[in-house]
């Protein structure tokens, strides 16, 4: 299959119009995975389209399709209110993933201010399990310098909290975030390790199963421990567990602030069950990961669209 492309017109956005018979391809000839790849590596976000969604009337479709091109745009679509207005505060959502032979691994940092508003995504380089750690510190340091530098008066106190992965590692992830820290001690912040995840044995119920468990609904079951529940038709609550070494270790007002971000997704207008803070590196590892099947490709790229959400 032969592809012609003419991006000498510069645009702020390509829409790519599929079908469902296009979803089947392999992600070689996908139509969507070569557009993407093409035009992300000269800058410019896509948003892809089902011929049938252009078709239908369905208002929701249509709504979270704007949706989706203003954030890729650069807007911001919500913020939420923040109830300490004493303390500036820096979100940072890590996550990783692996490449399809087990062998190499990337890391992602996605950088949040505590109203909501999407900062800045940093990749590390795709790297072996040996130099991942380094890797993530490297890039990890990076962006939170120039978090500070840009968005906090280093004059005053601050807080920056890390929102994980449950299955984040001591080895890799937690090493890197602790020499990280270490390197910022000569300026006055507390921090929060925050673990979140789905993979526990909790359940929630009311009234034998009969009733729904209102959504918001936090339960602390210990000084560190705490469940929230996201949907009142689901008995799964997210777990969230504040890792001792914190220093700032307020459990309820990080249990709200997860609360808070799963309502910023500019995927959709309905509320979210996980927060944007591990939704979205997720999404980002999946299709970095999913692009390098693309011929030509490489992780690079993504330097040219990094301020954007081209990922959701």
């Amino acid at each position: 299959m032969k592809w012609r492309w003419d991006i000498q017109k510069r645009s702020h956005l390509n829409l790519v119009v599929v079908t469902d018979e296009h979803l089947k391809l392999s992600h070689k000839l996908s139509p969507y995975y070569l557009c993407k790849a093409k035009y992300i590596g000269n800058g410019i976000p896509t948003q892809d389209i089902l011929v049938k969604n252009l078709k239908s009337s369905n208002k929701y479709l249509l709504n979270n399709l704007s949706l989706n091109i203003y954030a890729k745009l650069g807007g911001t679509a919500w913020t939420v209110e923040k109830d300490d207005k004493q303390k500036e505060e820096i979100v940072i959502g890590v996550g990783s993933t692996t490449s399809d032979d087990k062998k190499n691994v990337l890391g992602i940092a996605q950088v949040f201010l505590s109203d909501g508003r999407y900062l800045v995504p940093e990749c590390a380089p795709l790297s072996t399990f040996e130099d991942y750690s380094e890797n993530l510190k490297i890039y990890l340091k990076k962006a939170l310098k120039k978090a500070i530098d840009n968005h906090i008066d280093k004059s005053k106190e601050f807080r920056i909290i890390f929102h994980l992965y449950k299955s984040s590692s001591y080895q890799y992830e937690i090493k890197a975030i602790e020499e990280v820290i270490e390197e910022f001690r000569d300026l006055n912040f507390k921090y929060a390790l925050a673990h979140i995840g789905y993979g526990h044995n909790f359940r929630l119920f009311r009234n034998d199963g009969k009733g729904e468990v209102a959504r918001g609904t936090f339960i602390k079951l210990s000084a560190n421990l705490a469940l929230l529940n996201f949907v009142k038709t689901d008995c799964l609550p997210l777990r969230i567990d504040l890792d001792r070494r914190s220093t700032f270790t307020d459990l309820f007002y990080v249990s709200k602030q997860v609360f808070w971000f799963a309502s910023l997704s500019h995927r959709s207008y309905f509320p979210a069950k996980k927060t944007v803070t591990i939704t979205y590196p997720s999404l980002m590892a999946r299709i970095t990961e999913e692009l390098k099947q693309v011929e030509g490709w490489d992780y690079d790229r993504l330097e040219k669209v990094s301020e954007k959400l081209w990922f959701i």
